[in-house]
């Protein structure tokens, strides 16, 4: 299921907002395994900060292991 974390970022890059500003530095703790992957995947999809988008890679990473 996603969760409105998601539908907001997608929507807002959708609506023209700036992905550097629209993705989160933290998420809930919370969120299901599933949907951090989806949030994570998107960020490597638009994020342009070589930093961010490698904390995107690590945490991917990180996710795939617990699998």
């Amino acid at each position: 299921m996603t969760c409105k974390i998601l539908k907001d970022i997608v929507n807002r890059i959708a609506c023209g907002d700036d992905p550097e500003e629209v993705f989160p530095y933290e998420l809930p703790e919370d969120l299901d395994n599933e949907t951090l992957l989806e949030i994570y995947h998107l960020g490597l999809h638009y994020l342009k900060s070589a930093d961010r988008r490698e904390v995107c890679k690590r945490k991917i990473a990180d996710l795939e292991k617990k699998c």
